[in-house]
C-alpha cells in the first residue's frame, strides 16, 4: 500500500463515508435502512468542514467511490502527570469495503489518522477494536485499557 494513496476526505465524500460507516456497523449486526443514513451523510458533510474532525480515505483503485476510511476527532483534556498536551483523540468509523480488504488500506488510513491526531496535540488516542482489527491495532501500538468502558444514553 502506497501511503500517497491516502487523502483527507472532503464534503464531496460524505455519502461514501456514510456507506462505509454502514459496512462497519453491519460487521457487528445488520443495520436497517432508514433516515439515519441521510442524517449520517449530513453529519459527515457538516463535520468535515469544522474543527477537530478529519476523515482519511483511500479511493477505490478501480471504479468510483471509496475503498477505506477512518475518522479522527479530538477534545480538550486537562494536563496530568503523564502529559501536558492539550487534547485527547479518538478514531471512529474505520471501515474497508469488502471488495478491497487485505491490501493494507486500513493500516494506511489508521496511520494517517494517528499522525494527524499527534500533530494536533493529542496526548493519547482511543478506539474501539473489532476482533478482526485487534492484530492491526496492536501492531500499531494500541494497548488494551484495563478500566471498564461504560456509556449513558441521553435519549
Amino acid at each position: 500500500m502506497n501511503a500517497a494513496m491516502v487523502r483527507r476526505a472532503g464534503r464531496k465524500d460524505a455519502a461514501e463515508l456514510a456507506r462505509l460507516r454502514r459496512i462497519m456497523l453491519d460487521s457487528n449486526r445488520p443495520t436497517p435502512d432508514g433516515p439515519w443514513l441521510t442524517a449520517c451523510e449530513a453529519a459527515f458533510a457538516e463535520f468535515l468542514e469544522g474543527p477537530r474532525f478529519a476523515a482519511f480515505v483511500v479511493d477505490a483503485p478501480e471504479g468510483t467511490g471509496l475503498a477505506s476510511c477512518a475518522v479522527g476527532t479530538y477534545v480538550p483534556r486537562f494536563p496530568s502527570h503523564t502529559s501536558d498536551l492539550p487534547f485527547h483523540g479518538e478514531i471512529h468509523s474505520v471501515a474497508t469495503d469488502p471488495a478491497w480488504r487485505r491490501r493494507g488500506f486500513a493500516r494506511a488510513i489508521i496511520t494517517a489518522t494517528m499522525q494527524w491526531l499527534a500533530g494536533e496535540g493529542c496526548s493519547s488516542v482511543r478506539l474501539n477494536a473489532s476482533p478482526d482489527g485487534l492484530p492491526l491495532y496492536t501492531d500499531l501500538g494500541f494497548i488494551p485499557i484495563p478500566a471498564p468502558a461504560m456509556t449513558w444514553r441521553c435519549e
